[in-house]
């Protein structure tokens, strides 16, 4: 049994929370999460808006597998390992484009998650030869790209697909990210 509660709050968003929270919902996303994270700061929180997730994770904690929705941006956030002393405070997009298949972001709440993924997954790339080798080959570059972010600070972790192959950038576990339909992680 879950003692996780969800509440809809105005503007179409939901806070999902590992602990009972009292919060304004007519306050900004980011102002209602924080508050969550202040008012329970060892209990997970995550709030759904617009299509991206704002997650906030205490050391040690995961969020759990029947948590939230059956969609790649909470699969994502299933599957994040957080690392360090310090609570997670990213933001989760995941995005569809003609370079990849999917790209997923986790980046720090103040750099946009949603942009950034659509930027990976719609990059140009060079002109890849066909072959065996020729589905890593794009991958690698998408992974180029989203390890210089990470190094910039601009992203936490990305889940780059692409014809059933992956990479995986940062604390991730692939063995969670199953709706990505991806039969080999690198």
């Amino acid at each position: 049994m879950s003692d996780f509660q969800g509440r809809d709050l105005s503007g179409g968003g939901r806070l999902i929370s590992g602990a009972a929270t009292a919060i304004d919902g007519a306050a900004e996303p980011l102002t209602v999460l924080a508050a969550a994270a202040e008012s329970a700061p060892a209990a997970w929180h995550v709030l759904a808006s617009g299509g991206a997730l704002l997650l906030y994770l205490p050391p040690g904690a995961a969020i759990p597998l029947e948590a939230g929705d059956s969609d790649f941006a909470w699969e994502v956030a299933r599957s994040l390992v957080p690392t360090g002393i310090e609570p997670l405070r990213v933001a989760i997009a995941v995005a569809q484009g003609t370079a990849l298949d999917a790209a997923a972001v986790v980046g720090p709440w103040d750099q946009p998650a949603a942009a950034l993924a659509a930027g990976l997954a719609t990059m140009p790339l060079p002109t890849l030869e066909e072959g065996p080798n020729a589905v890593w080959d794009r991958l690698g570059h998408a992974a180029r790209r989203a390890q210089t972010l990470q190094k910039e600070g601009r992203i936490v972790a990305a889940a780059l697909t692409f014809r059933g192959r992956g990479r995986l950038i940062g604390g991730l576990r692939g063995d969670l990210l199953i709706r990505f339909g991806v039969s080999a992680w690198r």
